[in-house]
């Protein structure tokens, strides 16, 4: 039995709960972390395997999952996965900061991940991500999939996918936060992650009011200590009030 899946589909949008006009995806420039575990629903009490124990593959499309169920256990993964399902992840800012690009233009305005490192991949019935899912092969279905999977070693190699984004028409670098606020950050979860990026899209909004011809606006944050739920939430007033001088 094979667990497969798509974890993340690049440019596939998330709407932002409470931010009317945005959604949100994922560049093709997230990397993983040295030790990337799969868990269900993001709950660190429940690992279902551990970085080597399964296959994670990118391609021009996003990042596809593969994990062989040890012998014994496909009955329980029969009860936990009985029909398809979506994935999530886990992710925090790169070592040199957090960096999130801006589609202005666009209708909906679209918020990119753009510096993220992976720590962890989850299967979840209640995805964010649009495209994602995870599915169990067995019998006939299973013996499919291996075959076209040995076959693909003779196909042509996908196209290579870019490990750096090109440069953005307009960046704003936001300044480093302050304890108080990081506290406050860890502590907000959720919604103030949503709080965060609908204060960070009023300040690109202004900013593209000012650079009308900036397709692509990029907000940068310092690295810092700080968990990836907080990456966005930065001094986001501060950034507010110098857009409307």
């Amino acid at each position: 039995m094979i667990l497969v899946g798509d974890v993340i589909v690049f440019g596939a949008p998330r709407a932002v709960v409470g931010v009317p006009g945005v959604v949100e995806s994922v560049s093709p420039t997230v990397r993983l972390g040295s030790a990337v575990e799969l868990l269900w629903e993001h709950r660190k009490d429940a690992v279902l395997a551990r970085q080597g124990q399964f296959q994670l593959e990118r391609d021009e499309r996003g990042l596809r999952l593969g994990y062989e169920i040890a012998r014994g256990q496909e009955a329980a993964w029969r009860s936990r996965v009985r029909r398809r399902i979506g994935c999530s992840f886990g992710w925090r800012p790169h070592r040199d900061g957090a960096v999130y690009r801006w589609y202005a233009a666009e209708t909906p305005a679209r918020r990119e991940i753009v510096s993220a490192e992976l720590f962890e991949v989850s299967l979840t019935p209640h995805p964010a991500y649009r495209g994602t899912w995870a599915h169990l092969l067995d019998g006939d279905l299973e013996r499919r999939w291996r075959h076209l999977k040995l076959q693909a070693r003779c196909w042509p190699k996908p196209r290579a996918v870019e490990s750096r984004a090109a440069a953005a028409d307009l960046v704003i670098d936001a300044p480093p936060p302050t304890l108080v606020r990081v506290l406050l950050d860890a502590f907000d979860g959720l919604a103030g992650v949503e709080e965060t990026i609908a204060n960070e899209y009023q300040t690109v909004l202004a900013a593209h009011r000012r650079h009308p011809h900036a397709r692509t606006i990029e907000v940068r944050y310092p690295r810092s200590l700080r968990s990836a739920e907080a990456a966005t939430a930065r001094h986001a007033a501060k950034l507010l009030g110098e857009g409307k001088k």
